[in-house]
C-alpha cells in the first residue's frame, strides 16, 4: 500500500472530498491515504464466486452484499477501506451513500502483497466493529479460507477451513465448498 505523500495527515471529510473525485481506490487510516493496487486475476475469480453465492443466498431477505467500491467506515480507528465484500443487514447501511458503517461480514481475498495488511492492520480494526460477527480471508493461490468468529462472548474464535474444504458463514446460513469457491481456478 503505497501512501500518497500529498494528501497525508488530512480529516476523514477532506479524504471522502478527494476520492469522491479520484478513479483509483484509495484507503484512509488515522489521517494518512494508501493507494490501493489492483487485483490479479485469481483474485478476481474468488471474489466473483464469493458475490454470487452471498447474492443468491441473501436474495430475498433484508441483507445486503457489497461489491469493494463500497467504502467501509470504521469510525472507532479513524479509517474508510475497501473490503473485497461486505454483508449488511443494518438498515442504516442500506440508506448509506458512498460508506457502510455496520457489516455482520467482510471476506478479504488474500495475495501476496495485501496478506499482511489483511490480517494486521485491517484485522484489528475490523474486529472493533460492534456488529461484525464473521471475517474471512481467502488465499486463491493455497486454496485456503481462516475464518474469524464472533463468540456470544465478544470473544474471537479463529477457524481453519481448509481440513474440510468448506467456508461455514453462520452469520449468513451459507456454507461454500471449496470447489465452489475456487471454482474457475
Amino acid at each position: 500500500m503505497g501512501r500518497i505523500a500529498e494528501l497525508r495527515f488530512v480529516s476523514p471529510q477532506a479524504y471522502l472530498d478527494w476520492e469522491n473525485q479520484q478513479q483509483e481506490k484509495h484507503e484512509y487510516l488515522r489521517g494518512e491515504v494508501y493507494a490501493m493496487t489492483g487485483a490479479s486475476q485469481a483474485h478476481v475469480v474468488v471474489n466473483g464466486n464469493l458475490f454470487m453465492a452471498l447474492s443468491q443466498r441473501l436474495r430475498g431477505t433484508r441483507c445486503r452484499v457489497y461489491l469493494p467500491d463500497m467504502k467501509l467506515r470504521i469510525a472507532a480507528v479513524d479509517a474508510f477501506f475497501y473490503p473485497d465484500l461486505k454483508v449488511s443487514c443494518d438498515e442504516r447501511d442500506l440508506k448509506a451513500e458512498y460508506a457502510i458503517e455496520h457489516p455482520s461480514l467482510l471476506a478479504e481475498i488474500l495475495s501476496a502483497s495485501t496478506a499482511d495488511y489483511d490480517r494486521g492492520t485491517k484485522l484489528t480494526a475490523y474486529l472493533k466493529l460492534p456488529s461484525l460477527q464473521e471475517y474471512a480471508l481467502i488465499d486463491p493461490n493455497l486454496r485456503s479460507a481462516e475464518l474469524y468468529r464472533r463468540n456470544p462472548d465478544g470473544t474471537w474464535l479463529l477457524i481453519d477451513c481448509s481440513p474440510r474444504g468448506e467456508l461455514r458463514l453462520e452469520s449468513i446460513d451459507l456454507t461454500l465448498t471449496f470447489a465452489t469457491l475456487f471454482d474457475g481456478l
